[in-house]
């Protein structure tokens, strides 16, 4: 999975600097984390800074663990190992040619659409994820 911000939902939200006293409060309070009622905002942080967990949890991600699988996230700005990318490619390169033979309606956009995605078979697939695999295998002989 990339890096995108719609993959990278924090299953909980951790203190920042922006968060006012009584929101860090709380999440110390959660997280049965003893302060000083009189802490200073800054302070709180602080604490919460030695308390902050090792690894980020993401929405996604457990929710694809709890079905049994597990995510493997790509390295940032390397979409050319993940085979949608080559997908949508192909996608993109034949709406890009066909679009507006019958008009630009609503329907007829829509129509392309769905004509551009029904061409993507099980082999155009099959294709994209060889093409990826041999890219990955070759930058990691690299």
């Amino acid at each position: 999975m990339d890096n995108a911000p719609y993959h990278s939902a924090l299953a909980e939200k951790l203190p920042t600097t922006s968060w006012t006293k009584s929101q860090m409060q709380e999440w110390l309070q959660q997280k049965n984390i003893q302060f000083d009622n009189n802490c200073l905002r800054v302070e709180l942080l602080e604490i919460y800074k030695k308390h902050r967990p090792n690894e980020r949890r993401y929405v996604v991600d457990e929710m694809i663990n709890a079905n049994g699988h597990q995510v493997l996230r790509l390295p940032p700005y390397h979409c050319q190992y993940n085979p949608i990318e080559h997908v949508w490619g192909i996608c993109k390169n034949y709406y890009v040619h066909h679009i507006g033979e019958n008009g630009y309606s609503n329907e007829e956009v829509l129509k392309t659409w769905n004509d551009t995605l029904e061409r993507v078979t099980p082999e155009i697939w099959a294709n994209c994820v060889r093409h990826t695999d041999e890219i990955i295998l070759n930058d990691w002989k690299n």
